[in-house]
């Protein structure tokens, strides 16, 4: 999982350790599947720094039950 190039931020995973949401400096997030080490996707389109995530309880709609925090100055 050494994609990123820029600092991660946020970190997030589900309860059943499944799957793993990063947010970084890029301002992009990336799902992560720990058990492979293998990024899932990469959703752009953020407008700034992702500084804080909460993913929902079983971690199967990323999508749609995702909290993201950005930092804004």
């Amino acid at each position: 999982m050494n994609a990123d190039k820029d600092s991660i931020y946020s970190l997030t995973m589900n309860a059943s350790g499944t799957v793993i949401v990063s947010g970084s400096t890029e301002k992009v997030l990336r799902v992560w599947d720990p058990r492979t080490c293998m990024r899932q996707m990469k959703l752009k389109g953020h407008t700034d720094i992702v500084k804080a995530l909460i993913l929902n309880r079983d971690g199967t709609q990323v999508g749609r039950f995702l909290l993201v925090v950005s930092y804004m100055e």
